[in-house]
């Protein structure tokens, strides 16, 4: 994930990159927009629908977790749609030096 970051040390910002899940297709691109106050992590994502069934081409979340020092989490619950799931997904990484990266699972 790549980041154009307010400040060294805060997350926030808008996001772009791309996941993939074990066992699943390729990777999937998204965007999001992360609000970080105090280490407290808020925001939304966009991404292709690439599992739900209908007419959605694309399928948004919020997100909601935490960042302490290099360490990130957060929980993405998908929007209501046809097809779309409701089940939390979470998600835990490490920033790179200059917090303009986080990779993890």
């Amino acid at each position: 994930m790549a980041v154009s970051p307010d400040s060294e040390g805060n997350l926030t910002g808008y996001w772009s990159g791309s996941f993939s899940y074990v066992g699943g297709e390729g990777p999937t691109p998204f965007s999001a927009h992360i609000s970080d106050i105090s280490g407290s992590i808020s925001g939304t994502t966009l991404e292709p629908n690439t599992f739900a069934k209908g007419p959605l081409r694309e399928l948004s979340a919020d997100i909601m977790g935490a960042g302490n020092g290099h360490s990130v989490s957060f929980v993405k619950r998908y929007h209501r749609g046809p097809g779309v799931h409701r089940n939390p997904i979470y998600y835990s990484g490490a920033t790179d030096a200059k917090f303009t990266r986080i990779e993890g699972t």
